[in-house]
């Protein structure tokens, strides 16, 4: 973009004087101008689900945490299926407008040459989460996915899951039905199967509190349910990068990081708080104490911590 400067203009002096007419017409004026500017702007836009990028205050996730590395957008993502003609890959996150809901947000990834077209989204349904699907459809009916599939294109799609309970992990099994379109004006009906997850920690939201309100609410005795980790470490991870890992897959807020030792927060859709200490107590050993006030989600998000402190 060029800027063009201006020559300063001397300006004529005016005179002092104003009459009640010029005023009059100078302060209606300025009114107009005002009021057309502020119906001149735009109307806030809703949105009913999530984006899944981060926000500004995802900076308080890793409150002592180094911020010269860069976050991948990808990093929450896993692959879901794959064939010779289509990849699909997700991430799970909660909704934090809706305690029984989580959206899963999916990247169709056309790996042809081709056109892919008619893709139809369906799982089988579990008796504690559901897909979202249109109104007067049954639970069978397959979610048409609202896009084409350009030649080595990528496109993203969002689906709802109704969950009725957060504190165990589950998964869904299902289906994706496609078309690919030829370039001769043939067309092949295609079908790929796969396996849906959703771990407890796809239902935290990483709701940083204050140190104060931290130990108020270890102190407070609602936290009923205890349970302690000791992982051996198979690498020279530094206590930094395991927080690091850990606050970004699990969904965990940074609350005191101090020497070897951390303090992490979280909270479900359901409001049930969890609340860990992490120590490092040497280079090869780990241990995390944690409270909550449901013991068989501290068992599912535990269990995460191992698995992926381990690997």
């Amino acid at each position: 973009m060029q800027t063009t400067e201006t020559a300063e203009v001397e300006k004529p002096k005016k005179s002092k004087k104003k009459t009640k007419e010029g005023k009059e017409k100078k302060e209606k004026t300025t009114k107009e101008k005002k009021k057309k500017k502020k119906t001149e702007q735009p109307a806030a836009e809703i949105n009913t689900v999530p984006t899944s990028e981060p926000s500004a205050n995802d900076a308080s996730l890793f409150m002592d945490l180094d911020d010269s590395t860069t976050h991948d957008p990808y990093a929450h993502y896993w692959t879901l299926c794959e064939d010779t003609n289509i990849k699909l890959m997700y991430e799970i996150r909660a909704n934090p407008l809706h305690k029984k809901q989580v959206i899963g947000s999916i990247i169709f990834r056309n790996q042809t040459t081709h056109h892919i077209q008619k893709l139809e989204f369906n799982v089988i349904d579990s008796l504690s989460m559901k897909l979202e699907r249109q109104a007067g459809t049954s639970s069978h009916d397959p979610v048409l996915v609202p896009f084409i599939l350009l030649p080595e294109m990528s496109n993203e799609g969002q689906f709802a899951f109704n969950v009725d309970s957060c504190v165990m992990s589950q998964h869904l099994r299902g289906t994706l039905t496609y078309i690919v379109k030829q370039s001769d004006g043939s067309s092949t009906s295609e079908k790929i199967d796969f396996k849906i997850q959703f771990p407890v920690s796809v239902y935290i939201i990483p709701n940083p509190i204050s140190n104060n309100d931290f130990t108020s609410l270890l102190a407070s005795g609602d936290l009923k349910e205890k349970q302690s980790l000791k992982v051996t470490l198979k690498n020279d991870s530094t206590l930094q990068e395991i927080l690091k890992e850990v606050c970004t897959k699990l969904r965990l807020a940074v609350i005191e990081h101090i020497d070897q030792g951390a303090s992490l927060y979280g909270s479900t859709i359901q409001d049930h708080p969890v609340c860990l200490l992490v120590k490092k107590i040497n280079e090869s050993t780990l241990t995390v104490d944690a409270k909550s006030t449901d013991f068989q989600l501290l068992s599912a998000l535990l269990k995460q911590i191992k698995e992926l402190v381990e690997n």
